[in-house]
């Protein structure tokens, strides 16, 4: 109900009303003037007291200001009804209105309406007054174009200087108990809750003027996790990108206003009001302080609002999404954990943040009938603009996790918000302040969460997959997950330096399978890279991998991990009996399912190989290396057209992909494209140079070009980085027989791998008619035509490898072949 008065003042109308209190246009008795009444009261569990002080502490902010472009204070009164300021009343149109209404403003009127209110802060800033919620629907302009700023009800006496300690109040509150200010236009420090100076009003009067040059916010979220987010970690935007007639001097200057850091904003407000008359003088007229006029196009029309409506009361942005209840459940099935945003004060961090979304992910995958993306695709999007719909899209998921960790000191803060991909939907936020040593804690219930959000129930198995069984101390997963984030960098020294870091987590812990894990995979890599030799990689790799088994039978990671070494050694059986265990118990497991694709392929199960792969590239839709691996699969299933096509996506992806160029060479060497095929050899740099040159000596002597062939394989004999495999395959090509026998006996008493693909690569065709090449099958443990081979468990094992294959059948074959 609007009262008949209050106090001395007459009510005339209602203006505005907001979930503190209301504004009233009113009549001063005593000397005949319209006012604005702005009441205040008291809600919840906050009482009259509280609402009195806060409405004091914005008198008296505002009454020491006398400016041309502030809203001045004339009383401050009580009734029972709760607490009243009054205040100027201005007439005119707020600019929020103005931008709902018309879009963006013309450059050269936000030229105007910017000195204003740069001139305006400087005088409140010269007084110690920091405002704190500077936005457009506190600025109001006059039908003769002046700007007033309206409510100082959040404004905080201060000290002036930046970098100066402030006198910072009791209590920074709403009267419900939120966080003050408004999320679109808080600075960065302010979400973080850093204390404030003079340079958040010019942060946020940059986001106001980028608002009225765009028509659009410079950073946008669906909710307050997505929108705090974006703030403060995305790129500060710049405003021609959204319009390209803004001036370049003053997109420099709102630009250098938002600045994310506070020492790169302008330390004062006066800086900031020489900067635009400057750049108002390139525009034409140079705009005067509080200039009259005519008023500014578009801007006629008179509105009833006097100081604006009340301020919104705001929640804290963060915690305000810890939602009670159940998740809303829902039947989406597939998910992507985006990386979480680290917004710990320095920024070394940044391995925690990474490392508790893919502990997450890895959580997640246990659970059968969810699809979750994996890391490596996720990844990609790391500080990425793009929007959670095209993520969606891109990955082929219905619903996406978003967060943030924040650690500081002891404490974690870990922000998390489950999102329909296509309608933008929350189906699910929480936030989490806990010590530490409670992370895995939270980690196990932000996948149950999901869970049930995706699935409406956990099942029995589901909620002991997502148990938190084994968590080490804080201090060893602190290194555990260093390590996991120098392994990602696929360096030699990030591999190093990750071996160094799952060492000591098992010198600390040594029960802790995963830190074991993660050393099989970090020597494995090593040594599949190059960087150490394989042999010995491959024995600290096993012995690594084995010990995590040894200690959790249960890690898919560590099964995997062996399971490849297996594969590698040509034990084709433990390879399978490791892959199929590995995908029981993560099912989600791209690396497995990319793995077992190239097993299967090897032991020519063709079908089954792409159907893997492709299972692998959903789950990890943008690696190149399971991309690759699909074109190869292809490839050793004489499917040459789809393997162009294919490896030519893979080199949309990274056109400098090596592996993918040396497998397209391959396949144009195959169906007698031989200068495409010299093309792609050549553009095959990265690949260690005798590979290289092997692989061009094979494309030649395809093509006929025997001499040029020999005179390269003359030159490789020698070269013990070559494996012996590469020169066979070129002399089966140059129908040079004996000597190719010759060089695969070489490679299987050096463990060459790639007689793993001997049943299928066609660069080995040219043998398979002789005798030889079915001992030699036998001898490696590959037998029967390749799509006729028995399902995988019932492959034969790989007989010892020390005198596998005698040098008298052998021998024998050959002399008489």
């Amino acid at each position: 109900m609007v009262p008949s008065s209050i106090g001395p003042y007459r009510i005339v109308d209602r203006l505005g009303s907001g979930a503190n209190g209301d504004v009233y246009l009113a009549e001063d008795t005593r000397l005949g003037r319209k006012v604005a009444v702005k009441t205040l009261f008291a809600l919840g569990s906050k009482d009259l007291s509280e609402a009195r002080s806060w409405v004091l502490r914005e008198a008296r902010a505002a009454a020491r200001l006398n400016h041309p472009n502030i809203a001045s204070v004339y009383d401050v009164l009580e009734s029972p009804s709760g607490a009243h300021i009054v205040m100027e009343y201005v007439r005119g149109e707020t600019l929020s209105a103005r931008l709902r209404e018309h879009g963006a403003l013309p450059p050269s009127l936000v030229m105007e309406v910017a000195v204003q209110l740069a001139e305006a802060l400087a005088e409140a800033h010269a007084f110690g007054v920091v405002h704190r919620d500077l936005k457009p629907s506190n600025m109001i302009i006059t039908p003769n174009g002046k700007v007033k700023i309206l409510d100082f009800g959040l404004a905080q006496v201060r000290a002036a200087a930046p970098g100066s300690t402030p006198a910072r109040p009791s209590s920074d509150f709403t009267l419900d108990g939120g966080q003050v200010g408004t999320p679109p236009y808080m600075p960065p420090e302010h979400l973080m809750g850093d204390p404030v100076d003079v340079r958040g009003d010019i942060y946020s009067l940059g986001v106001t003027l980028y608002e009225l040059l765009t028509g659009q916010r410079p950073f946008q979220g669906a909710n307050a996790v997505a929108l705090t987010t974006a703030i403060l970690t995305e790129p500060t935007p710049r405003a021609r990108d959204a319009n390209a007639t803004v001036p370049p001097a003053l997109e420099a200057i709102v630009f250098r206003a938002m600045s994310r850091l506070p020492q790169d904003r302008y330390a004062a407000a006066t800086e900031l009001a020489r900067d635009l008359r400057r750049a108002a003088a390139t525009m034409g007229e140079a705009p005067t302080k509080s200039k009259p006029g005519a008023a500014p196009p578009g801007l006629t029309r008179t509105s009833r609002l006097a100081i604006g409506v009340a301020s919104a009361a705001v929640l804290g942005v963060l915690a305000a999404l810890v939602l009670a209840g159940r998740p809303k459940l829902v039947t989406r099935h597939s998910i992507a954990v985006l990386p979480l945003k680290n917004l710990s004060p320095d920024p070394d961090n940044e391995y925690f943040s990474d490392g508790i979304t893919e502990d997450i992910i890895a959580q997640l995958g246990t659970v059968a009938s969810v699809k979750v993306i994996s890391a490596g695709s996720v990844m990609t999007y790391k500080n990425h603009p793009k929007s959670a719909r095209d993520i969606g899209r891109e990955l082929g998921v219905t619903t996406i996790l978003e967060g943030s960790v924040r650690r500081a000191g002891n404490q974690v803060r870990i922000v998390s918000q489950l999102s329909d991909a296509t309608t933008n939907e929350q189906l699910w936020a929480a936030t989490y302040d806990r010590e530490l040593k409670d992370t895995f804690a939270i980690q196990s219930d932000v996948s149950r969460q999901i869970v049930t959000a995706l699935k409406g129930q956990l099942s029995p198995d589901d909620s002991a997959r997502l148990g938190t069984r084994g968590a080490p101390s804080f201090d060893v997963f602190d290194l555990y997950l260093r390590g996991r984030y120098y392994w990602n960098l696929r360096t030699e020294e990030g591999f190093r330096k990750a071996i160094d870091y799952f060492q000591r987590a098992t010198e600390k812990d040594p029960g802790y399978a995963a830190a074991y894990a993660g050393l099989a995979d970090a020597y494995d890599l090593l040594g599949m890279y190059g960087f150490m030799p394989i042999e010995m990689a491959a024995s600290r790799a096993r012995t690594a991998a084995l010990k995590a088994l040894e200690l959790d039978a249960t890690l898919a990671e560590a099964h995997a991990s062996l399971a490849l070494l297996q594969n590698q050694s040509l034990d084709f059986a433990g390879a399978e009996a490791g892959f199929r265990r590995a995908l029981e118990l993560n099912p989600n497991y791209a690396t497995a399912h990319h793995w077992y694709a190239n097993y299967l392929s090897q032991i020519g199960r063709m079908e089954a190989a792409q159907t893997e792969i492709r299972r692998a590239q959903e789950l990890d839709p943008l690696s190149v290396a399971v991309s690759w691996a699909l074109g190869n699969i292809l490839y050793l299933a004489r499917r040459y057209d789809d393997a162009v096509a294919s490896l030519d996506a893979t080199l949309k992806m990274d056109p400098h992909f090596a592996p993918a160029h040396g497998t397209l060479a391959q396949v144009h060497a195959e169906t007698g494209a031989s200068e495409k095929a010299v093309a792609e050899v050549e553009r095959s740099q990265g690949t260690p140079e005798g590979e290289r040159r092997a692989l061009l000596a094979y494309v030649y002597a395809r093509a006929g070009r025997s001499n040029e062939a020999m005179s390269i394989v003359n030159g490789l004999v020698a070269d013990k980085h070559v494996a012996p495999s590469s020169l066979a395959v070129v002399y089966a090509a140059l129908t040079r027989t004996d000597e190719a026998f010759r060089w695969l006996q070489r490679a299987h008493d050096v463990n060459d791998m790639t007689l793993a693909y001997l049943k299928v690569d066609p660069r080995f065709d040219p043998l398979r008619s002789d005798r030889r090449f079915d001992a030699m099958l036998r001898a490696v443990g590959l037998t029967g035509s390749p799509e006729a081979v028995a399902p995988a468990q019932n492959s034969p094992s790989r007989p010892p490898r020390v005198g596998l294959v005698p040098e008298g059948p052998i021998s024998a074959m050959h002399e008489r072949g």
